[in-house]
């Protein structure tokens, strides 16, 4: 018989990174997943998802990230203006996991699988590509590892033309799992992608893993049909069907 659990939620602290974390009631077996959220929204928001998978045995943890909630609400987050937060959030994020893993692993005895929508969705890949030693498995929902071909895409959903004056381009050129799939390669890894999703290049998230199914046979990739930038019921019963399948190293 299926087991569920009652979950519970406590605010913890990774070194300087406030965490919710998000635990099944009763005890479980270890089986940590990390949960990043979207850009312009906050880790409270994340509950209903986290509470899903700690009914399924997952202790969830979700990172409030920078210039989100209470580490800097941005008051427009579609200003033109402020466009390299996005990417800053992306890289300071990725670089904060090394902190978080070191704090996940002394908790609960192994690392997590990390996970993520949207922006966290980038994140997510982000992480996996530089500390694939320090995690057990990636879900992307509606993001990329396609960094530079979503930038393009953002300029022309939001009409500028930043050209090659861009001063992050370098950093997210070096820095995007594309150029690291290499290292990767070891990983179980599912992207999911709405094929109606206006909101984040599909193209990108498509290229992406057709480069890194080269050298990770374990990478798989699944669309839905008419969906936009959200996660459905069918995306997190996916997800959690196969978080359960991979192996926790």
């Amino acid at each position: 018989m299926l087991k569920l659990y009652g979950p519970r939620a406590v605010w913890e602290k990774a070194g300087s990174v406030p965490v919710l974390k998000v635990s099944p009631g009763v005890p479980a077996d270890n089986r940590p997943v990390v949960f990043y959220h979207g850009w312009s929204t906050d880790s409270e928001k994340q509950l209903s998802k986290a509470l899903l998978m700690a009914a399924y045995g997952y202790t969830v943890f979700i990172p409030e990230l920078i210039n989100h909630g209470q580490r800097g609400a941005l008051p427009d987050y579609y200003c033109v203006q402020d466009y390299d937060r996005f990417w800053h959030t992306v890289l300071a994020t990725t670089e904060e996991y090394e902190e978080l893993s070191s704090f996940i692993a002394a908790d609960m005895g192994c690392y997590p699988a990390v996970m993520g929508h949207s922006m966290g969705g980038f994140i997510a890949l982000g992480i996996g590509s530089r500390y694939a030693d320090r995690l057990n498995g990636i879900i992307s929902m509606n993001g990329s590892g396609d960094w530079m071909e979503s930038h393009h895409f953002f300029e022309q959903r939001f009409h500028m033309n930043l050209a090659s004056h861009w001063t992050l381009r370098n950093q997210v050129e070096e820095n995007t799992p594309l150029a690291h799939t290499g290292e990767m390669k070891d990983i179980p890894c599912l992207l999911l992608s709405g094929e109606a999703d206006a909101s984040v290049a599909v193209q990108a998230q498509q290229h992406f893993y057709n480069v890194l199914h080269q050298t990770n046979t374990r990478a798989e990739y699944r669309t839905y049909p008419g969906l936009g930038h959200f996660v459905t019921i069918n995306m997190m019963d996916d997800a959690l069907q196969w978080l359960n399948r991979i192996s926790m190293r």
